[in-house]
């Protein structure tokens, strides 16, 4: 079930932090087999309601507020075009007859 497949060994390995922040209390409150496993439906739905908005919070939480393309993606950063052309300026009226109107990617930067 998710239980395992979320706190699996090679799982935990690779998110030993998640995993001893939540499997013991995802656990109690989600495993099919434990006797603290909701009872009715309703339950249930408030249970994984209440888990989808702690993680929710948890991920929002450890996020930066910003990130530079510099320090994500160098490559992408250092990228140089030649006459690429910029998605969805064709649409609409607007008739675009001369060169000098289209819009052209120069560069990809935080600038």
């Amino acid at each position: 079930g998710v239980c395992r497949a979320c706190f699996s060994a090679d799982t935990s390995t690779k998110h030993a932090d998640f995993v001893a922040e939540y499997k013991a209390d995802y656990e109690r409150d989600l495993d099919p087999e434990q006797p603290t496993f909701p009872k009715a439906l309703h339950e249930l739905i408030d249970r994984l309601k209440r888990w989808k908005r702690a993680l929710q919070s948890d991920v929002e939480d450890r996020l930066p507020t910003t990130l530079r393309l510099e320090d994500e993606s160098p490559a992408l950063c250092g990228m140089r075009f030649v006459e690429v052309e910029v998605p969805g300026q064709y649409s609409g009226d607007a008739e675009l007859t001369s060169v000098d109107r289209l819009v052209k990617l120069e560069r990809i930067g935080a600038n």
